[in-house]
């Protein structure tokens, strides 16, 4: 007979079956203690189930059996309570994969709210620069908090003030109340961007473009300004909107209505509060001209009888990096001996020497 333990078939079949049901990581150690309490419990329980008589022998002599020779009841015991502790911590020791990341935020008042498990506990961090966003998170703005976040490198979206957004998967964001606006680096010639943003009233998708969806209650609004965008509505229709057209649907029972927009139209106005960022290194007037005009929407015309030096030849001394378009207009007008005259569609440049 072999007395060895460390031989015995029955811990053999227990150390495998906990090596195969060990997790990945370690939990903290409130969760072991607690995994160990249950542990503990069922081995308590397995060994007085063994000390209780038969009712149906009740009458006969009892003989009480040593703990040791019911070791392969508590032992399957104890392998089913440590499988059945680790498949309720597993879940809170694996994180969902990163969907997007933070790129900007102007502003304090906004966060973000964990999903599954994690969010038993209520658990949100401020929405910082860099933060990566996981599957299922939310997030949530204030009317003074503005955020830009980085999809893919050919995706972003800028989340407005008071704003509530979960992003559900990589390829869905769902859209509670607020305003987004995403811009695509994908051509029209391509496959459609793996992006849909998800509303009460539809589902909005694009190809490569840049455009607003505003769902505010039971309103619901989209805006281009440049490229191709679809409304599979929840009455099961599509609708399409282009360059310069805007998507109207007020309740989930009517039909959209579609209408023309300027690419500066008020509702895009708040983007001056999150703008993208420039190009890194040197930066020649026509780059940021061109920055310029995306931005705000308007096309910028330099004026004069062109005897001073073409804007791609001019280089930008300073840094304009975080301001608004027109802010930022104005910093380069006075390095750059410039003049500016702001109308209601456009806006001139001149050189000094030729107002």
């Amino acid at each position: 007979m072999n007395n060895d333990p460390t031989n015995d078939p029955d811990d053999q079949n227990l150390a495998r079956w906990i090596r195969a049901a060990a997790p990945i990581g370690k939990p903290s150690a409130a969760r072991r203690e607690a995994a160990f309490k249950a542990v503990h419990d069922e081995w308590q329980a397995a060994l007085q189930a063994g000390d209780q008589p038969d009712d149906r022998t009740a009458d006969r002599p009892q003989t009480r059996l040593a703990p040791p020779s019911n070791r392969r009841g508590w032992s399957i015991a104890i392998a089913a309570s440590l499988v059945l502790a680790i498949s309720v911590l597993s879940p809170l020791m694996f994180t969902k994969p990163v969907v997007a990341q933070v790129a900007d935020v102007r502003g304090s008042g906004g966060f973000i709210k964990s999903s599954g498990i994690q969010a038993w506990w209520g658990a949100r961090r401020p929405l910082t620069q860099g933060e990566e966003l996981r599957e299922g998170e939310s997030i949530e703005t204030d009317t003074a908090t503005f955020v830009r976040v980085s999809v893919s490198t050919d995706v972003s979206v800028r989340v407005a003030g008071n704003t509530q957004l979960q992003l559900s998967t990589p390829n869905q964001f769902d859209l509670t109340n607020g305003d987004l606006y995403i811009e695509s680096a994908l051509g029209l010639d391509q496959e459609e961007a793996p992006l849909t943003i998800r509303t009460a009233l539809g589902d909005v998708a694009h190809l490569g473009t840049r455009y607003l969806v505003s769902q505010q209650e039971d309103h619901l609004q989209v805006f281009v300004r440049e490229g191709l965008v679809k409304l599979d509505t929840r009455a099961g229709e599509r609708h399409l909107a282009a360059e310069g057209q805007g998507l109207q649907l007020r309740d989930i029972n009517s039909t959209p209505t579609l209408s023309t927009i300027d690419a500066f139209d008020p509702a895009f106005a708040w983007l001056a509060e999150i703008p993208a960022p420039l190009n890194k290194g040197p930066l020649s007037l026509d780059v940021f001209f061109e920055w310029y005009e995306i931005e705000t929407g308007k096309p910028l015309s330099l004026q004069g009888d062109g005897s001073f030096a073409a804007p791609e030849q001019v280089m930008l001394r300073g840094n304009v990096q975080g301001l608004s378009p027109d802010k930022a207009l104005d910093v380069v007008a006075l390095s750059s001996d410039l003049v500016v005259e702001r109308q209601k569609n456009s806006t001139l440049v001149y050189p000094t020497s030729q107002r």
